[in-house]
């Protein structure tokens, strides 16, 4: 059985259920918190602003309120997982961060690079072109990530050497 409202105007008439069916009752409402805003302080990247961000909940050791790095649009930094941009670490053009990777320090992360997972980059790191670094992989020291690297697995590089062997080694597996 249906009810029809008063018609206002030229509005056309609606009309609605009495009583809501059962599988509208058993939705749960999704509410989707945003993580973090992005403040007016801001630094030049690549001929682009970035901007810093303010943590707006807390997770992880994130603090409602807790300044972080800084990042160019919301498409550079995911607002589900326990992901975040520390300190003066960048994120800019369309790299990503996601899942629960972090970056901090003076690191820069830009072009296409994907970190995610439980990545962690820190130190003097810089990622570019098209490398995806993800699961529980962790760069620090002065190292330049590049290419279509892809870097996976439980492994921790701490120069650029290192890096350099392990891409050489994983090329000869390959060939």
């Amino acid at each position: 059985m249906t009810k029809k409202r008063k018609v206002w105007h030229d509005e056309q008439p609606v009309t609605r259920f009495e009583q809501q069916p059962k599988y509208v009752k058993n939705v749960p409402k999704i509410v989707s918190t945003p993580k973090y805003k992005l403040t007016g302080k801001f630094k030049m990247c690549m001929g682009e602003k970035a901007y810093q961000i303010q943590a707006l909940r807390n997770f992880d050791t994130i603090q409602a309120g807790d300044l972080g790095g800084y990042i160019q649009s919301e498409h550079n930094l995911s607002h589900s997982g326990l992901c975040w941009v520390a300190q003066n670490a960048i994120v800019c053009l369309q790299a990503q961060v996601l899942g629960n990777a972090w970056e901090m320090d003076c690191t820069i992360v830009k072009d296409d690079a994907i970190l995610r997972g439980n990545a962690y980059v820190f130190d003097r790191v810089t990622l570019r072109g098209k490398c995806v670094i993800e699961d529980n992989v962790t760069l620090h020291g002065t190292i330049v990530v590049g290419g279509k690297v892809h870097l996976h697995g439980d492994i921790e590089f701490k120069t650029q050497d290192d890096l350099t062997a392990h891409l050489k080694r994983d090329e000869r597996k390959r060939a």
